[in-house]
Formats: structure tokens, C-alpha cells, sequence
């Protein structure tokens, strides 16, 4: 595989993967927006319904909402797709939509822990009070709409792996607590909304990784990259023991999707299958990137209040749409270095 080729290809593959795992025929001619656009999650979920409108010949009419400009991936499905547009806005300060809409997915926040930390009063209006708008947009237009949330939203969980039953161990004063507890209230939001008849459906994601991840960001696995592709060393900034389920972008996408198109339930988890260590996903990058891994000299704690373990209980998801595979977390990993070294080579991408 030729390095010019290799980002394009990772990608395709992803998508080529997410439409052999949905049933299609129910959407034809429908309008979806997606808010959060140019996110991780956004970017795939529009790259996703945009490949499948050509390919089934569905007349998606998709719409596409970010603060920011349009990213390359968002730009070359501009110019190649009849059924797309963007529009950038500030959804954080405004929000209008003209015209029907069918679906809506409400991707829009910031997830990062540096991002929320930033933008904390921002954070808390993208998942409550455009939440709540978006809300009565699919109520006037009869659509369905997916809340994007999070496993946040359970803080330090004592039930292990976490069910959707669980109500949660969250505290309302800690710094993380601009983002999980609007989550919960955003999902609240939802509540009222669905008791009055709209079709809403919520979707709690745990740590999702992939192409998209690049050594800029600020999330621990972009961290990780990051220093391991710049210096060759992955110095940590804690003793590594909190524990993560990794889920790989294609199957988070084709998930969010199916719940979307045809989930029976109000709330679902969206997570892996293989759950590792801070200090162990740092040893799997080191080994593949021929990078070494420290501690601190006594072995820190993070003081940024994470839960010390997420492992979601995704019975319901894969039961009801019948998922018995996933992407192994050495498969994706490779996968994202490769793609980041891609980015990297271009010129496209620096350090």
C-alpha cells in the first residue's frame, strides 16, 4: 500500500465496514442534521450517511453544523455529494434550521477534558440548552433524534460492568463535572421531550478511538501518540492504573446508526469489548511505535477526578442488533498510528 494511498484507504475501509452493517431501505429521502459536524463522531456519522446515500441511491438530504470551518473530510464530501451542505454556526450562542427534518444526531460538544476545562459554560449550553432546542425541532417536524452522551454520566460506578439501570455516582463540584453533569441533565431534557411524544433515543459512549485521534489531541490516547511519534518516549502523568474499555470508531459509528435508524429502546450503552489499563494502552503504543513508557518517580495520581475504571455493559445494543464482532484494539491502533504517520508525511499534520 503506497503512503499517498494510505489515508484515503483506512478511511474507506471504515465506512465500507459501518454500511455492511445497517439496513438502509427505511431512510430514503430523509433529511438529517448533524450537529458537532467536524468532530470525531460527526465526521464519521456524515461520511458514513453520505457513502450510503451514493451507493443505495437513497436522496439523503444531510446537513452538517460545526463552530468552525468545514474539515478536509467534511470539504471533499461538499464537493462530491449532491445531498450535503454545511453550515457553520455557533451553536454554543445560536441555533436556527430552516426546512423538514427527518433525523437529527446531536453531536455537538466538547469531550476532551482540556476542551470542556476550557469552554466550561459553553459545554454546559451544548448539552442542555441545545439539547432542549433541537428537542423541539424534531417535535415540530415529527423526527427522530439521537442524544449523543457519555459514560461520564456514571461517574465512578460501583457496579462494574455498568448497566443502563445504573443511576450513577457523580458528584456536581468537580472540575469534570461541567460535562457529565450536563450530560445528565441533557438526557433529563430528553425525558420530558419523550414523555411528550418525541422520538428520542440516547446513546452513552465510552472511550472511542480511531483515525480522527491525532497527536494533537488532548485526550489521553492523542496524548500517547503524540509523544510517542514526536519522542520516541511516552512519559505518563500518573501511575497508568485507570482502566478503560476501548471501542474502534467504525463499530462506535455503526452502532449510533442502527439505534438511530431502528432502536427499540430509550437508553443504550456504546462500548469495546477489551478493556486495558492507562499504563498497558501505553505499552501497546510504545511497542508499536518502538517508543519507550515511564511513570512519575512515585507514581502520581491524576488529580482530574476520572472514574478509575469504565467498562459499560453493552448487552442491549449487541443483543438487539446482533453485533458479535468488534475491531481488536491492536487492529486499531495500528490502524490510527498508521493514519496519523500518513498525516505526517503530507505535511499535513505537525507535531
Amino acid at each position: 500500500m503506497s503512503e499517498d494511498r494510505l489515508m484515503h484507504q483506512i478511511i474507506e475501509q471504515d465506512i465500507q465496514s459501518i454500511l455492511s452493517r445497517i439496513d438502509w431501505g427505511a431512510i430514503k429521502d430523509a433529511s438529517i442534521l448533524v450537529t458537532g459536524a467536524n468532530g470525531f463522531i460527526g465526521t464519521y456519522m456524515i461520511s458514513a450517511l453520505s457513502a450510503a446515500s451514493t451507493k443505495h441511491h437513497l436522496n439523503l438530504k444531510i446537513t452538517g453544523i460545526s463552530k468552525s470551518p468545514p474539515n478536509c473530510a467534511i470539504q471533499e464530501i461538499a464537493t462530491r455529494v449532491s445531498g450535503f451542505r454545511f453550515l457553520q454556526e455557533n451553536l454554543g450562542e445560536s441555533f436556527t434550521f430552516d426546512g423538514q427534518v427527518d433525523y437529527v444526531v446531536h453531536a455537538a460538544t466538547y469531550s476532551p477534558p482540556a476542551k470542556f476545562l476550557e469552554h466550561k459554560l459553553e459545554t454546559i449550553v451544548l448539552n442542555t440548552v441545545l439539547t432542549e432546542k433541537l428537542l423541539q425541532l424534531c417535535q415540530a417536524n415529527k423526527a427522530v433524534m439521537l442524544f449523543i452522551s457519555s459514560s461520564e454520566v456514571y461517574g465512578q460506578a460501583q457496579v462494574i460492568p455498568t448497566p443502563e439501570t445504573y443511576s450513577g455516582n457523580c458528584q456536581t463540584t468537580q472540575p469534570r463535572s461541567v460535562y457529565a453533569e450536563s450530560k445528565r441533565l441533557g438526557e433529563t431534557i430528553c425525558s420530558v421531550f419523550r414523555d411528550e411524544g418525541v422520538e428520542v433515543r440516547i446513546a452513552r459512549i465510552s472511550a472511542t478511538y480511531g483515525p480522527g485521534i491525532t497527536i494533537r489531541d488532548k485526550r489521553v490516547l492523542g496524548e500517547f501518540l503524540g509523544k510517542a511519534l514526536g519522542r520516541k518516549h511516552i512519559d505518563l502523568v500518573d501511575n497508568g492504573q485507570q482502566e478503560r474499555t476501548w471501542l474502534y470508531i467504525s463499530d462506535c459509528v455503526a452502532m449510533l446508526l442502527n439505534i438511530l435508524l431502528r432502536g427499540k429502546h430509550f437508553v443504550y450503552n456504546i462500548g469495546g469489548n477489551e478493556t486495558v489499563s492507562i499504563l498497558d494502552l501505553a505499552r501497546m503504543i510504545g511497542e508499536m511505535t518502538d517508543s519507550r513508557y515511564s511513570i512519575p518517580e512515585h507514581g502520581a495520581h491524576s488529580s482530574r477526578s476520572a472514574p478509575d475504571m469504565v467498562k459499560l455493559d453493552i448487552s442491549r445494543v449487541t443483543e438487539e442488533f446482533q453485533i458479535n464482532r468488534f475491531v481488536g484494539l491492536k487492529e486499531g491502533l495500528e490502524r490510527t498510528i498508521a493514519w496519523n504517520r500518513d498525516l505526517i508525511s503530507q505535511g499535513a499534520l505537525e507535531f
